[in-house]
């Protein structure tokens, strides 16, 4: 800092543009990359103004000084300004030309100096292709000899951050770079394993380029490379092998015989959060292919990745990834035989979920839920209590999708824990759904809702009056005769304790429906019985309804299959033809 402030920055540019004799030159910009090895000194306002006196360098100096400029470029690329400036940019050239003729150790230094300024900036990636001298070719042609691995580790390093670039990927010569990175990969040297990895994984973005990988065998090696404690390069293992698995039954495969599972499972108890949610991802296109989801080796998921639901740690996206394996698994009734998961595993790791506030997580969370409640034990388990509040508040989302899982897990426990569900608002939020059912969503949704409403309602006639008219009546259209008949009692009830409701199921299409029941011969004698209290109010017999029910009432008194008692008293009564 003495000498940068005693004009030390200043001093050795100008005297660099004197063109010295080589050895004075050499030892002037040795003295530059020393101070910018300060991250203060490269932060300093003067340091800009050695960028191009550093670039003139490289382009006319000696051998000895053009090594040294670049390790100067190198430590000075580490501030922003100075990267980031248009100056910087043409530092790219004569890197290449030093990259392309130079030293092994000049080489180094180049690539160093090129990875620092290219790094994380893909657009300015692009300047390599303005040179005349083919940068991707000439790292090609490193990767390929019989240079040093550490050298080849550093073009590997270069690579992965030219590969950012779209257009530099679509060159021919990058894809010539796949045969030697694969085969530097298999080298065992690992300090060019992460970014050969890498390099590989910009790759994968393009389909033909991963076609090309997968071809050369890039589908086992990175899989060897789960092992010890190397979190980042798992990371960047697990996101290759995502993508190269990604529609690729056959890589997938060859994955899962290579061990893959087994080494994840033997990280994942220790695995930091960032690397667990990767690996629960790459599982997560395993285990989308039926053949590998009912394999052993997947069966061996399910249990720890229920233990690291229960993690505070974990964000959405994470948790997101984790609840898709256990769904992909668990929602084969083949698969959900071979376990005996406790409410302990399931319930308790799920509930905090069905309250996230992500949607998406809320969604597999009941789908994971559902396909769990299928089994007796945890129906009748006392925990499964605790999920009830959570899924009818989840249910008032108002999501479609989420609300068609959460009612498939409220089936499955409606007619064990109906007073519960009741309780905590299932009778006003599954009214709802029915109500605004979107004509375009599957019947089986309302008929659905309508089961579990049901079961509430058989339970208990005090919850009749918390059920809207219109619901009651639109259960009179559903294909299962228990809801039918539930909705004939109740709302015969409602009537009985308040006439004034008769004229709100009239309102509702009561009359229409009870004639299609009385069509069809459903419920016969429960409802002509409805139709007759209904016809029998003097206000009703105004609406259009009744007067259009003598048609189809007769036509139901000259049906052969007409039994009914009840049904003829209506039909011959004075209610009908008054």
């Amino acid at each position: 800092m003495v000498m940068v402030e005693s004009g030390a920055l200043e001093a050795l540019p100008k005297y660099l543009s004197l063109s010295p004799q080589e050895a004075t030159e050499t030892a002037a910009t040795d003295l530059l990359g020393i101070l910018f090895d300060t991250d203060e000194i490269c932060r300093h306002e003067s340091a800009f103004g050695a960028v191009t006196q550093l670039i003139a360098v490289l382009h006319l100096g000696g051998r000895g000084a053009r090594y040294s400029a670049a390790k100067a470029l190198e430590n000075l690329f580490s501030a922003d300004h100075v990267r980031n400036g248009e100056t910087a940019r043409h530092a790219v050239k004569p890197l290449v030309e030093v990259l392309n003729s130079g030293l092994e150790r000049e080489q180094h230094a180049a690539i160093a100096a090129l990875v620092r300024l290219l790094c994380e900036n893909p657009s300015k990636a692009v300047a390599v292709e303005d040179v005349e001298v083919n940068a991707v070719g000439v790292l090609c042609k490193i990767l390929s000899s019989n240079c040093s691995l550490e050298l080849k580790g550093d073009a590997a390093e270069l690579c992965s951050v030219l590969f950012s670039n779209t257009r530099i990927r679509s060159t021919l010569a990058a894809a010539r770079c796949v045969e030697p990175l694969v085969s530097l990969l298999v080298s065992d040297f690992t300090a060019a394993q992460h970014s050969v990895v890498r390099a590989l994984d910009k790759h994968l973005d393009d389909e033909q380029l991963a076609e090309l990988v997968s071809a050369h065998g890039a589908v086992v090696p990175p899989a060897g490379l789960l092992y010890s404690r190397n979190y980042l390069l798992h990371e960047a293992v697990s996101r290759a092998l995502v993508k190269l698995g990604k529609d690729r039954p056959l890589c997938k495969m060859e994955m899962v015989k290579a061990g893959l599972i087994e080494s994840i499972l033997d990280i994942l108890p220790e695995a930091p959060e960032f690397l667990s949610a990767t690996f629960a991802e790459l599982l997560r296109i395993l285990t989308n292919n039926a053949t590998i989801a009912k394999s052993l080796s997947a069966g061996k998921v399910v249990e720890p990745l229920f233990l690291i639901l229960s993690r505070s740690d974990f964000e959405p996206d994470g948790q997101h990834s984790v609840l898709q394996v256990p769904v992909n698994i668990l929602e084969l009734p083949q698969c959900r035989a071979d376990y005996t998961l406790t409410s302990h595993h399931v319930v308790e790791s799920l509930i905090p979920l069905l309250d996230s506030h992500v949607p998406a997580v809320q969604q597999l969370a009941a789908e994971l839920l559902s396909h769990m409640l299928v089994e007796e034990h945890l129906q009748r388990d006392p925990l499964t209590q605790q999920v009830v509040g959570p899924l009818v508040r989840a249910l008032g989302s108002g999501i479609h999708i989420l609300q068609q899982r959460v009612i498939k897990a409220l089936v499955s426990i409606a007619h064990i824990w109906p007073n519960e569900i009741a309780k905590d608002g299932g009778v006003i939020e599954l009214s709802k759904v029915i109500l605004l059912a979107d004509p375009s969503l599957p019947h089986v949704l309302w008929e659905s809702a309508a089961f579990v409403l049901s079961c509430i309602l058989q339970f208990s006639s005090e919850f009749y009056l918390e059920v809207p008219i219109a619901v009651l009546v639109k259960f009179l259209h559903s294909g299962s005769e228990s809801t039918v008949i539930g909705a004939l009692n109740a709302l015969l009830v409602l009537e009985s304790d308040d006439s004034t409701s008769a004229e709100a199921m009239a309102e509702s299409g009561a009359i229409e429906a009870l004639l299609e029941l009385l069509r069809c011969h459903q419920c016969e004698d429960t409802s002509a019985r409805l139709l007759e209290v209904l016809l029998n109010n003097r206000k009703i017999r105004e609406y259009k309804a009744c007067k259009a029910a003598i048609l189809p009432l007769s036509q139901y008194l000259l049906d052969p299959q007409t039994q009914g008692q009840q049904a003829w008293s209506v039909v011959t009564g004075d209610s009908c033809l008054g």
